[in-house]
């Protein structure tokens, strides 16, 4: 009971602060809630719930009149009790004043204590007063304890009942196979029976014309060897003409083909394959256990995952490391793709111009090749034979597939603003990776005003799935790839987080797209102990796992695998270190950091710990002049930038 009378974030009782109730019902000291107060209101570190406050004025809250006195009576009690028992020195029996600070001592000492010159001390009301604010601070930054706490017994209830489901699954999966192994079993079963009833039939045919022809057979025979006696020998010469003609005549009946021999008419249930399908059951399925910091599953998987996507044939020689020496020491050859697609590059008809794109990224022509397992004679064509340069025309609302080289334009996915499935609004980051069991690439797909994202067949254009959270996911404006994982980091800039989804996978009932897009994990959710991101944009993630983000007029780098906050650098400005609405970022293979500056019209270069390296662009639409550019892309193979430069409604190839 007495907790109730203490602040829960400075500790201190409610005798020395006057207390005020929130909106939720907890009660917090005048003082902190002054401190935790931002845009007019503040929000509960017990449960989370915001409370308004009226202009900002916080007297105005209601006073806890109750534990106000509460508190006061239990200070009244306490000196009380203080006065009665005033502790003395066991040694002089003196009034213990002192605090010794002496790492081997830290006791009460009074004035005729030896031993303690040389020590430093202080008057008990000072040591108080000091002593007891460190502890605060010791208790504050372990109150996680009990979050922790809450959050493992979650974790366990949510392990029991991912036991039972994985279990359910087991049990599921095997019913179904002892059911087709009887349909097996019954299959099998009846071919034998048709089979064999088929060889009987047959047989027994021949069987009743053997019987048929043996009956005169065996009595010629009976006759002939009873022909001792004189009657019989006259009887078989009488009719040694009728047996002559009636043998010959068995002789020259057609009886069928010759009985089978036991190869032919025995039937036989061959087990071939029975050691490959013992196997297979011995090592069908296998229970996965996927753990992070909020949630662990235990997972009953009925495939085996496939192998990662294709990456392109690594480059021998690293990317330059020396940017300065390249932007500053010699011309550039600058392509530009846009606006014009159809009179400029011959896109062909119906492709229009190109408006606002956002986004670019590079699918390289390897990964179109064709499969050579196929069993197929005729070999499919691939679907390009040039890198294809993938960008989001934001005010076209479509996903335009050009080719790198030749500049003609391959098929444009969405088109047309809409709200349906497979339509798109205003589309912002874009993404491709490989489908994990078909094997089709996917274009994953930021749909920012409809706030969700989307996947499609790239090849085909055809819409495949999506997800969406409203409370997490408002405005999604970047995704990025999990190399390693597959999951999807969606960027969103209205919530001021980024979302972690599950990507592609194989599942337990093998549908790959059934956990396409679970929410994982949220990075940078606002608290009251954490600085909240603030309209994140750009997104990227480095060869450490580091996720990099581009943030409203700086760049912050999460690691770890709680992806805390490591470093940040950046600031409002036009200096080589500061920027103005930054967009986008991209990483090369040495994680240096390359930063779409958009409202400063440049590209600014730092090395992975924030240093800058160089910059280059400027505003104007020619060369390597921008207009708030708003996408970068860096191609791993060739070190060549690509930059989406909106306002100018084009696309610039850098070829370094």
């Amino acid at each position: 009971m007495e907790d109730f009378l203490d602040c829960e974030i400075c500790f201190e009782s409610f005798a020395l602060h006057v207390p005020k109730i929130l909106g939720c019902g907890h009660t917090l000291c005048d003082a902190c809630v002054y401190k935790i107060l931002s845009d007019k209101k503040v929000v509960c570190p017990s449960c989370k719930k915001q409370t308004p406050i009226p202009n900002g004025d916080v007297s105005q809250l209601p006073t806890n009149y109750l534990a106000k006195r509460m508190a006061e009576k239990k200070k009244e009690e306490s000196a009380e009790k203080g006065k009665q028992k005033t502790p003395l020195c066991r040694e002089h029996s003196k009034k213990l004043e002192l605090f010794c600070e002496n790492a081997k001592c830290m006791k009460l000492i009074c004035s005729d204590c030896k031993g303690h010159t040389k020590h430093e001390y202080k008057f008990i009301d000072t040591a108080f007063a000091f002593y007891r604010e460190k502890l605060v601070e010791k208790i504050r930054t372990n109150r996680n304890v009990v979050q922790k706490l809450v959050e493992t017994e979650n974790l366990i209830n949510n392990l029991q009942k991912e036991k039972t489901v994985a279990k359910e699954n087991v049990k599921n999966t095997m019913k179904r196979i002892r059911e087709w192994s009887t349909e097996r079993e019954e299959f099998l079963l009846d071919e034998i029976n048709l089979k064999a009833n088929k060889s009987l039939a047959s047989l027994e045919k021949q069987q009743q014309t053997l019987i048929q022809l043996k009956k005169p057979l065996d009595d010629i025979e009976r006759n002939v060897f009873e022909s001792s006696s004189d009657n019989a020998q006259f009887s078989l010469l009488e009719n040694v003409s009728t047996y002559f003609q009636q043998i010959d005549k068995i002789s020259n009946t057609n009886i069928g083909e010759p009985s089978p021999s036991k190869s032919n008419s025995f039937v036989e249930f061959q087990s071939s394959g029975e050691d490959n399908i013992k196997s297979l059951v011995l090592n069908f399925g296998k229970v996965v256990a996927n753990q992070t910091e909020t949630k662990t599953q235990v997972i009953f998987e009925t495939t085996t995952p496939p192998s990662s996507p294709p990456q392109r044939v690594e480059n021998n020689n690293p990317p330059p490391k020396d940017y300065r020496q390249i932007f500053e020491g010699r011309e550039l050859s600058v392509r530009i793709y846009g606006p014009d697609l159809k009179q400029k590059f011959e896109f062909g008809k119906g492709f229009g111009k190109l408006d606002h794109p956002q986004f670019c990224f590079v699918v390289p022509k390897e990964w179109f090749s064709p499969n050579d397992s196929s069993s197929s004679s005729k070999k499919k064509e691939p679907f390009s034979d040039e890198d294809l340069l993938v960008t989001s025309d934001f005010s076209n609302h479509r996903v335009l597939l050009i080719k790198k080289v030749s500049g003609k334009v391959k098929s444009a996915i969405g088109g047309g603003n809409g709200n349906k499935l497979g339509e798109l609004n205003g589309p912002t980051g874009i993404c491709v990776v490989r489908h994990s069991s078909s094997s089709n690439l996917i274009l994953v797909c930021a749909d920012h005003f409809n706030s969700r994202v989307q996947s499609f067949d790239l090849e085909s254009g055809k819409y495949l799935n999506h997800f969406s959270n409203p409370k997490y996911m408002k405005l999604p404006f970047s995704i990025a790839v999990h190399q390693q994982t597959g999951e999807i980091f969606v960027a969103n800039s209205e919530s001021n987080n980024i979302s972690i989804h599950q990507g592609y996978r194989p599942s337990a009932n093998n549908n790959n797209d059934i956990d396409f897009g679970t929410l994982l994990k949220v990075i940078g959710q606002s608290s009251i102990f954490n600085t909240p991101l603030k309209q994140p944009l750009g997104l990227a993630i480095n060869s450490k796992g580091e996720v990099i983000v581009a943030s409203h007029h700086k760049i912050d780098v999460f690691g770890g695998i709680e992806y805390k906050l490591v470093r940040s650098f950046g600031s409002k400005g036009e200096g080589n270190n500061e920027f103005n609405q930054p967009s986008n970022v991209c990483v090369d293979t040495a994680d240096n950091i390359l930063v779409c500056d958009s409202l400063n019209h440049a590209i600014k270069i730092f090395n992975p710990e924030g240093k800058f390296i160089t910059s280059f662009g400027k505003k104007g639409n020619d060369g390597m002049s921008f207009d708030s550019p708003i996408g970068i892309f860096l191609d791993q193979l060739s070190g060549d930038i690509f930059v989406a430069d909106s306002e100018n409604s084009k696309i610039v190839h850098l070829k370094l």
